[in-house]
């Protein structure tokens, strides 16, 4: 049987978080695609890279915006979309990817603080929820059949080893993935998650080396992913016309189920 692939080629993404790592990635990738991209960022650290970025997805034949906003906050999430229809007038894809890790990773539930619950859960669940809430609802209102398409994690699948805050975070995006599928089907918008297991960018800085050594050993493939191989996910299950309400897992077999 052959899965019904549509062509993403002149649609337009939405790539939250796009500034490193796997939003970067996943930015790309769509621009190969041959996406428009409205590229976000928070940090002003990362203006440099916003625009390499953005030079690199012009060599791929496709343009792309950059929105500096904060999608812990409703009003921001708004300007995103308010940009992204403003400049290409529709929007087919949403890449939920914004994310903060956790400062203390393997930290014990009673050594955490308010401070790092309502950093990790005002960018991980809030911030998903408004991106999903206004864009979900302008492709309902302007009859467009998108995707929206979550990051999560294996922590929110399984125990997680990197703490308890940010693994309840993720297994919030989970939830809501699972929820927004039915809720949103009805008008022809899909919604899947992707559940990487450790990646190889920059937010494994605060792991120790003995913890990314015992990451491989872990992994059946004995191989950690990369932001690209996030990114093929992303957009595969923004091409895959029969595919709603999943989480696909790319972790080389840490978890199965």
């Amino acid at each position: 049987m052959l899965i019904t692939m549509i062509s993403l080629k002149g649609k337009t993404a939405i790539v939250t978080g796009a500034s490193r790592g796997i939003g970067r990635a996943i930015a790309i990738e769509c621009a190969r695609a041959g996406m428009n991209v409205v590229l976000n960022y928070v940090s002003a650290s990362s203006v440099a890279g916003m625009n390499e970025l953005q030079k690199e997805i012009s060599a791929l034949g496709v343009k792309s915006i950059v929105v500096r906003a904060d999608v812990s906050k409703e009003n921001d999430c708004k300007k995103i979309l308010g940009a992204a229809v403003a400049q290409f007038g529709s929007v087919y894809l949403l890449a939920n990817n914004a994310g903060v890790y956790s400062a203390m990773p393997g930290t014990p539930t009673w050594e955490l603080d308010e401070k790092e619950f309502d950093k990790i859960f005002s960018v991980n669940v809030k911030g998903l929820f408004f991106m999903a809430k206004h864009v979900g609802k302008w492709m309902i209102d302007n009859k467009v059949k998108g995707v929206i398409v979550n990051t999560g994690s294996i922590a929110g699948l399984d125990a997680s080893v990197s703490g308890s805050i940010y693994g309840a975070s993720k297994a919030a995006v989970h939830g809501f993935t699972k929820t927004w599928s039915v809720e949103f089907a009805k008008f022809g918008i899909r919604v899947n998650a992707v559940a990487p297991g450790p990646v190889l960018t920059d937010l494994l800085e605060n792991v120790s080396e003995d913890r990314k050594r015992s990451f491989v050993e872990q992994t059946p493939l004995g191989v950690l992913a990369e932001p690209k191989d996030i990114a093929d996910a992303v957009v595969f299950l923004a091409q895959s016309e029969k595919i709603n309400g999943q989480s696909l897992v790319v972790d080389g077999g840490r978890i199965r189920h």
